[in-house]
């Protein structure tokens, strides 16, 4: 379904699964942090499973992480259960903190190219 803003609202993605995926880092740099979300793009590119991945960080709380909306629960706990989040543990010293939801729907730009 499409609205007056050019944005659509995509139904029947049955057992989708959003999570949010954070890690507290004290003295962080924005800028480093944007040019190691760069640097790993290419490898979320094709991941098994993997509908969206947005890079984030909070920089009054140095809470840097990612949303995702993984297609369904197996390719969600695949990730968490997979080397591409140890390595950031293991970057970071620390596992992230996360937390996964039920997809109800997705609304997205109509020109965005997401849906």
């Amino acid at each position: 379904m499409k609205d007056d803003h050019g944005a659509q609202t995509v139904h029947g993605i049955p057992g989708a699964v959003g999570m949010t995926l954070y890690f507290t880092l004290e003295n962080a740099d924005e800028t480093e942090l944007r040019a190691l979300a760069e640097e790993r793009t290419a490898l979320y590119e094709g991941y098994p499973g993997l509908l969206l991945k947005a890079f984030v960080f909070d920089p009054e709380t140095g809470r840097y992480g990612s949303h995702f909306i993984w297609r369904d629960a197996a390719a969600a706990d695949a990730f968490l259960a997979g080397e591409t989040l140890q390595q950031m543990a293991d970057k970071f010293g620390h596992a992230p903190e996360v937390r996964k939801l039920n997809v109800l729907a997705l609304v997205a730009d109509k020109g965005s190219g997401i849906v």
